[in-house]
């Protein structure tokens, strides 16, 4: 089968996406807030294309790295143009060789791919010497919220934040985030709280996101964001703080609930995140109806690279074929 890589430009990406409503890709990949300064590589054959990535770059281990994830956002990965890739075992492995060694991906010393949902099988890059991680997220159906099947805990916060009079308020987004990062500075994770991304939704003033606080007359005591994907008609939760004062008095247990019953119920399924994390994860379980996993790709196409950090990249949590 001839195989065959093109780079395109984010007008020329989007218009493809967006001629088949069978294509398999996220609101994101079509957001210009956040890719429209990209470029993406497609691979097809004749002329009909099979997979898609964006072309995003940075250092990792100090290596150039094909990086097709932007921190802070849930997932990007491949968009999917012939779900025959999960159909037919050797049609996939054959479309992974030539990507592994013939296409853009070859050109890089790593290549670190988070996938969406909808990338259900990934065993056509791990039986071509991928290193692959099984990943987990939360998902919550607003319309079947209910406070009375939450942990004794979770109902003692929530009754808590009553008595504090909270209500359930808008921000915009750039006085929201000033929170999120005082957040991030006294955790410790200030450098992975996703400033990429957060630069670029200022920029653009993107009027994809939902921002919304808990208050009352002594200040804020959490706030959430959501980013609607219209495409699959959800949203991801991003950037959710709680203030000190907050904490004490189960603001974030109030506003998640209240934003979830009262303000996404529009959406058949929100997108909660906080599956790798057991401090999040503790949270987010009370508000979510089921976990879903989805695969993270990791590749050398040099074999020495690939002996010497094997070991690095099972720490991690990555697993790889015959190993």
């Amino acid at each position: 089968m001839d195989f065959n890589e093109r780079i395109v430009d984010f007008n020329e990406w989007r218009n493809i996406l967006t001629s088949d409503n069978r294509y398999l890709y996220t609101g994101i990949h079509i957001d210009s807030s956040i890719l429209g300064d990209h470029k993406f590589v497609l691979i097809s054959i004749r002329d009909q294309p099979i997979l898609g990535l964006p072309i995003i770059t940075k250092k990792m281990l100090g290596l150039d790295t094909l990086y097709a994830h932007i921190t802070g956002l849930p997932y990007l990965g491949f968009t999917v143009f012939q779900d025959k890739v999960f159909r037919d075992i050797d049609y996939f492995m054959r479309i992974a060789k030539f990507i592994s060694s013939k296409s853009i991906v070859s050109r890089y010393k790593l290549v670190f791919i988070k996938n969406p949902l909808y990338f259900i099988d990934p065993r056509g890059f791990y039986w071509n010497n991928w290193f692959m991680r099984v990943e987990f997220t939360y998902i919550s159906y607003p319309d079947r919220i209910d406070l009375n099947r939450m942990r004794k805990s979770r109902v003692r916060e929530y009754k808590k934040a009553v008595k504090e009079k909270y209500v359930v308020d808008t921000m915009d987004f750039k006085s929201f985030i000033k929170y999120y990062l005082e957040l991030a500075r006294e955790k410790g994770f200030y450098r992975r709280a996703g400033l990429e991304l957060i630069n670029r939704l200022i920029a653009s003033n993107s009027q994809n996101l939902l921002v919304y606080v808990a208050k009352n007359d002594k200040g804020i005591g959490a706030g959430e964001s959501f980013l609607i994907d219209e495409r699959l008609n959800t949203c991801y939760r991003l950037f959710p703080f709680t203030t000190s004062y907050g904490r004490r008095t189960g603001a974030a247990t109030y506003l998640l609930y209240h934003v979830l019953r009262d303000k996404l119920s529009g959406f058949p399924y929100v997108i909660l995140l906080g599956g790798q994390d057991p401090n999040i994860a503790r949270f987010v379980q009370d508000f979510s109806s089921e976990l879903k996993t989805y695969f993270s790709l990791l590749f050398t196409p040099s074999s020495l690279l690939r002996k010497i950090l094997t070991p690095f990249f099972i720490r991690k949590g990555f697993s790889k074929y015959g190993a």
